[in-house]
């Protein structure tokens, strides 16, 4: 009797976890692997540990993602997708130049933080053609995101007459692509967020007017006090 009851209870087991993973097993898997690949990276995270955590067969891991680089390139699709969205939504909200910028900063100096170093370098190195996807993307997104910023600072008066907007824009991309790289990143104590949050307040302070400055700190000091607050 036990042993048909043990059998039944079994068999119930597998029905539901087959259940579950029919259901969206793309969308179990790619939840639990992104956090931990973007933090980590993926070279020494195997495909039998990833479907052992999910408590998924090797089948049906490998019929969703034939491979682990995949999985890499299912993630950098989505975080490129979310970047853009997200720049795009800044973007279009209310808001003086002040406003938008400290967003903007905000926005990129939290992305940084969620990709480690780990990651960067495992892309550099086993799929440099997603790497190269990654920079030319970056590369695209910083001059239009800082042409359109530039643009409303210099009509709403935040920024310094005589600017040449080209010399700033790839002055800054260039201190970008020198410094958040896994080849640098992976020397430092500095995370890739940390570097991007600092390259834009240099870059930003130098060209706003002593008006836009003081505003900025003011700004600054009161989303800080907020956020406190909220906690």
């Amino acid at each position: 009797m036990y042993n048909e009851f043990f059998h039944a209870a079994v068999d119930s087991y597998m029905r539901k976890r087959a259940t579950r993973e029919l259901e969206n097993p793309k969308e179990r898997i790619f939840t639990h692997v992104t956090d931990r690949f973007l933090r980590e990276g993926f070279v020494r995270v195997s495909m039998d540990e990833i479907a052992s955590d999910l408590i998924m067969s090797k089948r049906t891991l490998y019929s969703v993602f034939p491979s682990k680089k995949s999985i890499v390139r299912e993630v950098i699709d989505h975080l490129l997708a979310d970047i853009r969205a997200g720049l795009e939504e800044i973007r279009n909200s209310e808001g003086t130049f002040i406003v938008t910028f400290h967003r903007t900063m905000t926005f990129l100096a939290h992305l940084g933080s969620r990709i480690g170093k780990p990651f960067l370098s495992d892309l550099q190195r086993q799929m440099p053609h997603q790497w190269k996807r990654i920079q030319e993307f970056r590369r695209d997104r910083i001059l239009q995101t800082f042409s359109n910023l530039l643009d409303q600072g210099m009509r709403e008066g935040y920024i310094r007459k005589g600017i040449n907007k080209e010399v700033f824009l790839q002055s800054y991309l260039a201190a970008v692509e020198a410094i958040v790289t896994p080849s640098v990143l992976m020397y430092q104590s500095y995370s890739a967020g940390e570097a991007i949050q600092n390259i834009l307040e240099i870059f930003f302070r130098g060209v706003l007017t002593e008006d836009a400055t003081r505003e900025l700190a003011r700004f600054q000091k009161s989303t800080t006090i907020s956020q406190h607050e909220d906690l």
